[in-house]
């Protein structure tokens, strides 16, 4: 035994240790926070990166079939052809001054059936297409806080449907429809509102750097990462293969601070990417729209149509007092003129005040307080409302997952005749998955 025994640990001697580029990160997750929470420079100092992408597809396909189906005394034959045509359009451009974007699509589809009967035969197509337009803008005059805003949304579809029976034609049917919504809206604003999430990604790939003893990113290079990460959706939706050229880009500020990094390393640093932080904004912004707004919809027996004009006013905050605490406060008003098969005024007004905890990159708490006034002026009715939720994540890849939400309504109304409702709503929901045991052989 004395002998196996010092064999063996020769045997382990002869080894060689695996080099620490090539050190494979602990298998179990382990939940780290940030160094330093409070540390909100690089957040104050990130700036929405100027980029832009555009992307082009066209869709076609065609399609059929055919058949016989006999019974004892019949036989039936049918046959059918099918085609799809589409195309879709997007672009979009991106800075700290402007943010514009354009989003279309055309397509339709037609088919057209056949059947065949003992005493007779049906025929008959149907024809479908749709149509989207989107466009919006907001501008910086001469890189100040003072911006214009606008935009649009057009939509349409068309239906047809015919059907043709032989002999006879009492059961023949036609029919058609088509419908369409047009909305318009402008308008200044002032303030800045950014999207800070992909700093807050760079800033949690910084903290997997330093727990692989690579050392944390400086600023620059953190700032450098997070508007390669802002630009990750435009990589999805141009490249067929986009994690080439956007790793590609994400990895240079890393690689130049601290050498090489061996696959293992690699893959856990991509796991940042699909950390829960939230969704993360910093500044405020305060805007005065004119919206215009029209929906028209045509049958054979039914017309309908309706106009809508309305100005609006919006605020929002966000404010990140660390990197894990956020709050926010945004609030509405409309006053609403509706053209329609009866008119009718209305005024509504919203507040929310919302508050984000990133307890660790695998817990986050998030609630939510708002309150909804809304009267119609043509009738004197009104409706308050008043939202409480809470929502808590908790993701543990290794044993447990949960998610917990705890919902409060409050609601008034009262209407023309004065008489008043009032109504207490609560509900909850948890959500447990707990690993017994798994293995892998």
């Amino acid at each position: 035994m004395r002998v196996l025994l010092m064999g063996m640990v020769l045997l382990l001697s002869l080894i060689p240790l695996a080099p620490r580029s090539l050190a494979v990160p602990d298998p179990e997750p382990v939940s780290y926070g940030f160094s330093d929470p409070d540390d909100v420079g690089a957040l104050l100092d990130y700036r929405l990166p100027d980029w832009s992408y555009r992307a082009w597809t066209l869709n076609a396909d065609l399609s059929g079939n055919a058949g016989t189906h006999t019974y004892p005394t019949t036989t039936n034959i049918s046959n059918a052809f099918r085609s799809n045509l589409g195309t879709t359009f997007r672009q979009n451009w991106e800075s700290d001054l402007n943010n514009r974007s354009i989003h279309g699509s055309l397509g339709g589809n037609y088919t057209r059936e056949h059947r065949g009967y003992e005493t007779g035969e049906r025929s008959g197509h149907t024809l479908r297409g749709a149509y989207t337009l989107n466009a919006s803008q907001d501008h910086h005059v001469n890189g100040g806080p003072v911006y214009l805003t606008g935009g649009m949304r057009l939509q349409g579809e068309y239906s047809e449907n015919i059907i043709d029976y032989s002999p006879g034609e009492e059961n023949d049917f036609e029919g058609y429809s088509r419908s369409s919504n047009r909305v318009v809206w402008a308008g200044p604003g002032v303030g800045r509102l950014r999207n800070v999430e992909p700093l807050i990604r760079a800033q949690r790939l910084s903290e997997r750097l330093a727990a692989l003893g690579k050392g944390r990113l400086n600023r620059d290079a953190v700032l450098r990462v997070a508007r390669a990460l802002a630009r990750e959706g435009g990589y999805a939706q141009v490249f067929s293969r986009p994690d080439r050229h956007f790793w590609d880009e994400v990895l240079q500020p890393v690689l130049e601070q601290c050498g090489s990094l061996s696959p293992y390393e690699m893959h856990y640093l991509a796991d940042a990417l699909v950390e829960d932080v939230g969704w993360r904004q910093q500044g405020w912004a305060v805007q005065a729209v004119y919206n215009w707004q029209e929906t028209r919809a045509v049958a054979p027996l039914d017309e309908n149509s309706s106009r809508q004009r309305y100005p609006e006013l919006r605020a929002t905050w966000y404010s990140n007092l660390s990197l894990e605490h956020q709050i926010g406060l945004s609030g509405l008003y409309r006053y609403v003129w509706a053209e329609s098969s009866y008119d009718l005024e209305q005024a509504q007004a919203q507040f929310q005040l919302s508050y984000l905890w990133l307890l660790t990159d695998r817990h986050r708490l998030e609630a939510d307080l708002g309150m909804n006034l809304y009267s119609r002026v043509s009738d004197g009715s009104r409706t308050r409302r008043l939202d409480m939720e809470c929502r808590f994540y908790s993701r543990l890849e290794d044993r447990v997952s949960l998610l917990a939400r705890v919902q409060g309504q409050y609601f008034w109304d009262r209407s023309w005749t004065s008489d008043e409702d009032f109504a207490w709503t609560f509900n909850y929901s948890l959500g447990l998955v707990y690993t017994l045991d798994r293995w892998l052989l």
